[in-house]
Formats: structure tokens, C-alpha cells, sequence
């Protein structure tokens, strides 16, 4: 790649990559034209063969592993090594193409790149048919963890290693001062219809960011966050607001799912495309996707199901919530129906104490009524107004009898 186009690729594009790599790779670039430094692609492609696996196991399956290495400043026409666009046409004609070659480990050593390029390569690895395991060394960040986030797994090499950095942001220098002190007046003129040509920068430079804002960075931002979204779906909202994470953090928020060496990320990859005593066609069981359905996906909350999209493709990382999805339904299936057998249980002790209620006010009531039949048979003596005076106050036989009443209800059934 001709120096005339890295400096057009840097001056023209945008950029996911973290702040200090951004200076870095300037610093490496001013250092490259000052010298005669070699920017001839390298070789970054590979089939794996190494006493780190036991070569009898390689050569029983004769499976051989594709090397993938995404080192430094990602761009999408390469500068020292190849560019996204390589790595896509090598994944969507070579890798799916050649039966020979069974699986990839990607290995991401990358603060960022250019945007340009970095989706087309995260989808052709999120929609390869065969298994991707991705491998993060040093760090992988911004654009680099974009591209990482669509293997099938993705873990973390070191403690110290580092992943995330999922945002945008943009920098310029105004110079307008320098120019003006140079005694240097610039003039920009711009064609009638042209009013919003330029017009995020013109207004960045009047410290207004908000059409930069609206119209670049928050919807990049958006479409950087839903890929995430979609390729990892367990990862905790906390991780999109451009944080950056050392490996155990990062699993805890679910950017990667482990920590591995490269030795064993091998291991572990051609433990998933080599069983003993399996069909080839059973071994690329895991290399499926999953659809699932409108209602099953708003159920799992991975959205609506009222959306335009009606599947979603769910990675071996995603499994693991439909699965826990799957338990917690079945655990509150068995408690509601433990709950429901007590509740019946409860009706019916209620229906039998109804009963009995019942049969006691009809029991009541019947004297009551004999009651107050006595009392209208039989005459009432005369009083006399010392008697009235003296003699306590009685209730009639009606009250005693609803007081009974009301002292069997409490005494029964608590009310």
C-alpha cells in the first residue's frame, strides 16, 4: 500500500480506535516517512501445525486449522499487513471453500482501526458455517473487538489483557489562530445547493457539536452497539458506553467468555470439529445457527416481537441464556403448580367451613323463630315503675342469640 494512500485512508476516514493508539500509530507514521521503512504486506494467513496438539490427533481427522492474526492499526486496504477487505475475501471464498480446512482461530492484537471495511468483516465471520474462535492478545479494542465480537467464542489470553472500548469519537485541530496570527486568511466558498456540505465540522469549529453528533458519531455508534448486540446478546448494557475492561471484568460483563492461551484455544476449537467415532456431518453440529422465532425472542429479551426482523441468529455464546431462560421457565412451572395445588387445598378446607357456616345459621335462625314465637304466646306482667327503676337492663333474647352467633364465627374461623 502506497503511502499516498495510507495518508488519504487517515485524512478522509473514520476512525474506531482507542485515543492512545490513535497517537501511537501517528507517531509509527511520521517515524515511516521519515525512513525507508519495508510496508510490504505480511503473510498473516496460515494452516496450523504444531507440537503444541499432538500431531497423531491432526493427522487421524487430517483437520487443518486456519491462523488468523489482526495485528496493529486495522485498515481496510492493509498498511503492513493485510486489510479487512483481504481477511473477508479470504474467510467468504478460501476458508468456507476449501473442505480441507475445518475451522479458525482469529487472533486480534488491535487498539482500533478504520471503519471502513471492519463491518464487512464482522459479518462474513458472524455468517461463516464453519467454527471461528476468537482469541484477544494485548488488546482488542474498538474496531478490533467489533471484528472479534462476531466469533462463536471469544476469550482473553492474559489477566492483564484488555478488551472493549465500544464508541466513537472524533478530534481536529482548528487552526484558524495559527493561520490568522500568519497573517493567512482562508476562504471557503461553497455552491448554492450546497448549504450542508461540510456543515459538522464548520459548526464543530463554532463549538457547536450537535450536527456532528446527530449526523456522524450517534449513528455510527448505534450500528457499532447493535452488531454487539446481535453477536453477543448476554453482554450487560454497561459495557456500551465505551468503557474498557481487563479480563475478569470483561467476563463478568460478558465481552468474552474466558481465559484462554493460545494453546488452548486450539485445544478447545478442534475439540468442537473433532470427536472420535463421529460422521463429518456430526461434527459440524456446532458450526449451525439458531433461528428463533418473533415470540421466543421477546420471551429470551433479546427484543420485540412486534419488529420488522423476525429471527435472530443466536452464536454458541448465546446458548447459555436460552438455556438459562429454559430452567428459570421450568423452575417457575413447578412452583406455580405447587402453588396451585395449595390454593385448590385451600378452597376446599374454605367450602367445607362454608358448609358448616351454613348449616350453623340455619341452626339460629330456627330458634330465633322459636324463640320469638314463645315470647308472642306468652303475656307479659305487669311492671311497676319501682321495678323498672331497679331491675338491670336486659337484652331481648334476639341479641343473646346473634352474640352466640357472632362468638362462634370469631371462635371458629377467626374473623
Amino acid at each position: 500500500m502506497s503511502l499516498h494512500k495510507i495518508l488519504t485512508s487517515i485524512n478522509s476516514s473514520k476512525w474506531a480506535i482507542t485515543a492512545a493508539h490513535a497517537t501511537d500509530y501517528l507517531r509509527a507514521l511520521d517515524n515511516a516517512l521519515d525512513s525507508d521503512i519495508d510496508i510490504t504486506p505480511k503473510a498473516a494467513l496460515a494452516n496450523y501445525e504444531s507440537t503444541d496438539i499432538e500431531k497423531n490427533e491432526l493427522t487421524e481427522y487430517d483437520d487443518k486449522i486456519a491462523i488468523l492474526r489482526i495485528e496493529g492499526a486495522i485498515m481496510k486496504s492493509g498498511w503492513c499487513s493485510y486489510g479487512t477487505e483481504d481477511y473477508a475475501n479470504y474467510i467468504e471464498n478460501t476458508f468456507e471453500n476449501n473442505d480441507s480446512i475445518k475451522g479458525m482461530l482469529l487472533i486480534v492484537d488491535s487498539g482500533g482501526g478504520q471503519v471502513a471495511g471492519t463491518q464487512r468483516l464482522y459479518k462474513a465471520i458472524k455468517n461463516a458455517q464453519k467454527p471461528i474462535i476468537g482469541l484477544a492478545s494485548s488488546i482488542a479494542a474498538s474496531a478490533g473487538y467489533w471484528i472479534l465480537s462476531a466469533c462463536d467464542e471469544v476469550f482473553i489470553e492474559n489477566e492483564t489483557d484488555e478488551v472493549g472500548s465500544i464508541g466513537a469519537f472524533v478530534s481536529f485541530s482548528d487552526y484558524s489562530e495559527y493561520f490568522k496570527e500568519a497573517g493567512i486568511k482562508r476562504h471557503e466558498i461553497y455552491a448554492r445547493k450546497s448549504i450542508n456540505k461540510n456543515k459538522e465540522v464548520r459548526e464543530a469549529i463554532k463549538d457547536n457539536y450537535g450536527p456532528m453528533l446527530d449526523n456522524m458519531l450517534d449513528p455510527l455508534v448505534d450500528i457499532f452497539i447493535q452488531d454487539i448486540k446481535n453477536a453477543r446478546p448476554n453482554n450487560s448494557e454497561e459495557v456500551f458506553s465505551g468503557g474498557i475492561y481487563i479480563a475478569e471484568r470483561a467476563i463478568a460483563v460478558g465481552l468474552v467468555d474466558g481465559i484462554k492461551s493460545e494453546k488452548e484455544s486450539m485445544a478447545h476449537l478442534r475439540s468442537l470439529i473433532s470427536k472420535p467415532n463421529s460422521q463429518p456431518q456430526q461434527t459440524q453440529i456446532y458450526m449451525s445457527k439458531l433461528s428463533v422465532g418473533a415470540n421466543l425472542k421477546k420471551f429470551l429479551g433479546f427484543g420485540d416481537a412486534t419488529e420488522t426482523e423476525t429471527s435472530l441468529e443466536v452464536n454458541q455464546s448465546g446458548l447459555a441464556k436460552i438455556e438459562a431462560a429454559l430452567q428459570e421457565a421450568e423452575n417457575s412451572n413447578k412452583t406455580l403448580n405447587s402453588e396451585k395445588t395449595e390454593l385448590e387445598k385451600k378452597v376446599k378446607d374454605l367450602e367445607t367451613q362454608n358448609l358448616v357456616l351454613s348449616e350453623n345459621v340455619k341452626e339460629l335462625k330456627a330458634k330465633n323463630e322459636e324463640y320469638s314465637n314463645v315470647a308472642a304466646s306468652s303475656p307479659a306482667a305487669p311492671v311497676s315503675a319501682t321495678q323498672k327503676t331497679d331491675a338491670p337492663d336486659v337484652e331481648p333474647k334476639e341479641t343473646d342469640i346473634f352474640t352466640e352467633f357472632n362468638s362462634q364465627i370469631e371462635s371458629n374461623y377467626g374473623f
